[in-house]
């Protein structure tokens, strides 16, 4: 089962990856530091804080003081705009496939054509369709193959998965693009079969999971592009510092990306408030605390951990979400089983 994981991030144990990086984790900040709250929601911030306590710590420690990083996120989400603008949620191939594989005439040959216009897409459903979660008794070599294995709406996840392995890529943060590719499709999963188990709305979860860090890279590369006019503590602390700030922002920065998107109010909130489900909106709330959940069953079984769980049944957002010991279980002994596919599709 760790054969193509070890071929892609060589073997790492579990401690391993908790200390793979100096860098802080791509959703390090507190719980409640990121979000763009209005002053009536301040109270409910202190309850989400009084809450959440201290039961699951950072795994990084920051370099840069909090009141730099409060001024950094200001003067970033002022200049963010420039860069959403330019940054496309599909491909043009993925954008037909995915289309199409909602049109219910379509037939997999059609579907074939479309798919072999951008390679990585081919790679990418040929990959899933051998995966721990698809694989049958034999390995299958074609597209038409593939699409018989997994169906069009197992295409439609390989179709935003290859898209959130381009979204969630920090140029010369080699280290920080896997955590941020290897959780994104963790959580992903996770969040469905969550959704699943809760009675909640399973399309929206798996979205807000794969994309709940798609803030990081476009936070990043803003704060690079203003670099000269952040705070001292921040430029000092150059590529970590933009790192941090980055990870400080993401919510706030992810949320007005997935507006852009259109993606709706359910997946708007889970991008923005996944670190902060208290104070997340109404409409759309159950989404945000079933991510919320799944990051804490994925930080569980130390895939690339942003926080250090010890016992998962004491953590606040799974006595909160009512998960039964027997639903946990029964996730995390998934999340290890297919540690395959939710490790990054590489879809370069």
């Amino acid at each position: 089962m760790f054969q193509w994981l070890s071929k892609r991030f060589g073997k790492r144990t579990s401690n391993q990856r908790s200390s793979s990086t100096l860098l802080p984790s791509p959703s390090a900040p507190a719980l409640q530091r990121d979000d763009d709250r209005a002053p009536e929601q301040t109270t409910q911030a202190a309850s989400s804080k009084e809450f959440f306590g201290d039961s699951s710590q950072p795994v990084f420690p920051n370099q840069v003081p909090e009141d730099a990083l409060l001024e950094g996120r200001e003067l970033l989400m002022g200049a963010v705009a420039e860069t959403l603008s330019k940054i496309p949620l599909l491909s043009t191939a993925s954008q037909r496939a995915y289309t199409a594989s909602q049109d219910e005439g379509i037939t997999f040959d059609e579907l074939r054509a479309i798919l072999e216009q951008d390679p990585s897409l081919s790679i990418s459903l040929l990959q899933l369709a051998n995966s721990v979660r698809y694989a049958g008794t034999r390995r299958v070599d074609t597209l038409n193959d593939a699409l018989s294995r997994v169906g069009f709406g197992g295409l439609r996840d390989v179709l935003m998965v290859a898209a959130s392995q381009k979204l969630l890529r920090i140029p010369g943060a080699p280290e920080v693009t896997s955590r941020l590719q290897a959780r994104g499709s963790a959580v992903a999963y996770c969040s469905r079969q969550v959704a699943e188990c809760l009675g909640v709305d399973a399309g929206p979860a798996f979205t807000a999971g794969l994309l709940h860090d798609v803030g990081w890279p476009a936070a990043y590369e803003t704060g690079r592009r203003i670099s000269r006019r952040l705070p001292p503590a921040i430029q000092t602390a150059s590529t970590q510092g933009l790192l941090e700030l980055a990870a400080f922002s993401h919510q706030s920065v992810g949320k007005r990306l997935a507006e852009v998107w259109n993606l709706g109010p359910c997946t708007i909130s889970a991008i923005g408030n996944h670190h902060d489900p208290m104070s997340s909106p109404v409409k759309g709330r159950e989404v945000t605390w079933v991510v919320a959940a799944a990051l804490a069953l994925v930080d569980s079984v130390s895939w690339y951990p942003e926080t250090l769980v010890p016992n998962i049944m004491d953590h606040p957002v799974i006595a909160a979400v009512h998960l039964s010991p027997t639903q946990v279980a029964r996730l995390t002994s998934t999340l290890r089983n297919d540690l395959e596919l939710n490790a990054a599709i590489d879809a370069a």
